[in-house]
């Protein structure tokens, strides 16, 4: 009976530990933080569509901080980030070991994830990461090892519609790419009723625009040739903007 349960709880161990995500700790950071920073910003996300959005801390080795409601300066042992608050539904933070700690003077990783749904269409998600420092008070070192936590706010992330749905407010137009995925360029077909005035525009998968257009579509077949010779490798999205609607596609570039 205690080897069966032992083999269970070995199952279910390893079980927890493949579903959760892993991360890669950035040892190039060198200014003690939380990266990205509220500047850049975490990457938006898209209904039905796998998120991962990854954390990168370094710790640092002395700090002042507050204690009994005093600044105080203290050397740092170590730190944990303890959790990511206002994620959607689903949403799961993990860290890069098990506990979730960094020593003082290192750097660690977590990642955000999961699958937004489409009751997290259009909310912006406000967030906080939440982490505590672990440190000796300097000139009370025999308090011993105190706890300092810390709040990281003012990260935002919004939902957008589903990258490889269309989304139309009526049947005015509809719109093709190929080849997909793209290698030097590729070809936006958009087949109109009647003309329409189309706003294009394409972005990476942190929501930066590296491309836009504006189009007057005549009635019938319209193409655009787009290179993407410059574009770095990975995922796009193409968004058409106009009375109809809004037109969304999904593009690789290798």
């Amino acid at each position: 009976m205690k080897k069966i349960l032992s083999i269970l709880i070995g199952t279910v161990a390893f079980s927890m530990f493949s579903i959760a995500q892993n991360c890669t700790v950035d040892n190039s950071i060198v200014i003690t933080g939380v990266y990205p920073d509220t500047i850049q910003g975490f990457k938006d996300g898209y209904v039905n569509t796998d998120y991962e959005q990854v954390v990168q801390v370094r710790i640092p080795t002395d700090s002042t901080l507050v204690w009994n409601s005093i600044e105080i300066k203290a050397k740092v042992s170590y730190g944990t980030i303890n959790s990511v608050v206002g994620m959607p539904s689903g949403f799961v933070f993990d860290c890069n070991n098990f506990d979730c700690k960094t020593m003082g003077g290192g750097n660690g990783c977590g990642i955000v994830y999961g699958k937004p749904s489409v009751a997290d269409l259009n909310k912006t998600f406000k967030l906080t990461i939440k982490a505590t420092l672990y440190g000796v008070v300097t000139g009370f070192e025999s308090e011993g090892i105190q706890s300092f936590p810390i709040e990281y706010s003012g990260y935002y992330f919004k939902i957008l519609p589903e990258a490889s749905g269309v989304f139309r407010l009526n049947n005015r137009v509809s719109s093709n790419i190929y080849p997909n995925p793209a290698l030097n360029s590729f070809i936006l077909e958009m087949n109109a009723i009647s003309s329409e005035n189309v706003k294009i525009s394409i972005s990476n998968t942190f929501g930066a625009i590296v491309r836009s257009y504006n189009v007057n579509l005549n009635s019938g077949l319209n193409t655009l040739n787009i290179e993407t010779s410059d574009f770095n490798t990975g995922l796009y999205i193409v968004s058409l903007e106009s009375s109809f609607g809004v037109v969304i596609h999904k593009l690789m570039v290798k």
